[in-house]
């Protein structure tokens, strides 16, 4: 395998781990993991925003 596929790769895994733990348990992992790096990218950025906008606001509106 080349080196930016592992590289990609290890980005993936450690956005997914922030994702789970920022999001609160909104995200699962299983289904992260299907997801292409630029949605996660999108996702990561959405739960980092300050909490009056995270993850955890998007499930009380829904």
């Amino acid at each position: 395998m080349s080196r930016v596929y592992l590289a990609e790769q290890k980005v993936k895994v450690q956005m997914i781990d922030a994702i789970v733990k920022f999001s609160g348990g909104f995200y699962r992992r299983s289904e992260l993991e299907s997801k292409t790096l630029s949605e996660l990218k999108y996702i990561y950025y959405d739960c980092r925003k300050p909490i009056h906008e995270s993850c955890n606001d998007s499930v009380l509106r829904n």
